[in-house]
C-alpha cells in the first residue's frame, strides 16, 4: 500500500487514452494531461491533501474515453446520464486498482465518495476536489470550449461553475492569467451571483 506507486499506476493507465491533446507544441494523452493539471491545482489549494483525496484526483477521469459522449442523446438529459455513468466508471475502476494494491475497504469507500462527489458543499474534501476541478477548467478548458456557444449559454455555464466553487477558489480564479473576454464573462457572472 504505497500511495505514490498507486498514483503512478493510475497515471500509467491514463497514458493509454487514445485521444491526444496538443499543448505548447507537445502531444499528450488527453485524460493524462487533464489529470496532471487537476492534481497540480489540488496541490496549490491544498498543499497537504489526504491520501484519499490525492488518489481521488488521480482517478477523476480514469478510462473516461471508454464511454464517448456520442453514446448518449445530445441533449441535457443525455448529458446528465453520461456524466452519471462516467462518475461510476471512474469510481469503480479506481476502486479496482486500490483493491489490487491492498488498500482497506474503508479507504476505498472514501475514495469512491470523493470521486462520486457525495456531500458536495458539506464535505470539505469533496469541495476541495471540486474547486480544483473548476480552477483547472477556468485555466485550461474554458476558452477552447467557448467558441462552441453563444454568449448567453457561456454565461449560464460560467454561473454553474462558479456556484460550485468556494469564495476562496473564486478569488484564486481571478488571479489566473486569461483573455479579457474570459475575465469579463466571469466578472459578469459574479455580478449576477451577487444579485441572487
Amino acid at each position: 500500500m504505497n500511495i505514490q506507486n498507486t498514483c503512478e499506476k493510475i497515471l500509467k493507465e491514463l497514458k493509454t487514452d487514445p485521444q491526444q491533446e496538443i499543448t505548447e507544441g507537445d502531444s499528450f494523452p488527453k485524460e493524462y494531461l487533464y489529470t496532471l493539471r487537476l492534481v497540480g491545482w489540488l496541490k496549490k489549494i491544498n498543499p497537504s491533501p489526504s491520501d484519499e483525496l490525492l488518489i481521488a484526483a488521480h482517478g477523476q477521469h480514469l478510462y473516461r474515453w471508454r464511454i464517448p459522449r456520442s453514446t448518449y442523446p445530445m441533449d441535457r438529459g443525455g448529458y446528465l446520464m453520461w456524466r452519471k455513468k462516467l462518475l461510476r466508471l471512474h469510481a469503480d475502476e479506481t476502486a479496482k486498482i486500490l483493491s489490487e494494491d491492498g488498500f482497506s475497504e474503508a479507504f476505498i469507500n472514501r475514495v469512491r465518495q470523493l470521486i462520486l462527489k457525495d456531500n458536495l458543499t458539506v464535505d470539505a474534501e469533496v469541495q476541495c476536489l471540486e474547486d480544483a476541478i473548476n480552477l483547472s477548467f477556468i485555466q485550461y478548458y474554458m476558452m477552447p470550449f467557448a467558441p462552441k456557444y453563444e454568449k448567453p449559454k457561456l454565461l449560464d455555464i460560467t454561473l454553474k461553475v462558479l456556484r460550485k466553487m468556494t469564495p476562496e477558489a473564486i478569488q484564486t480564479a481571478m488571479t489566473i492569467s486569461m483573455p479579457d473576454s474570459q475575465r469579463e464573462l466571469i466578472t459578469e457572472a459574479l455580478q449576477i451571483l451577487g444579485q441572487e
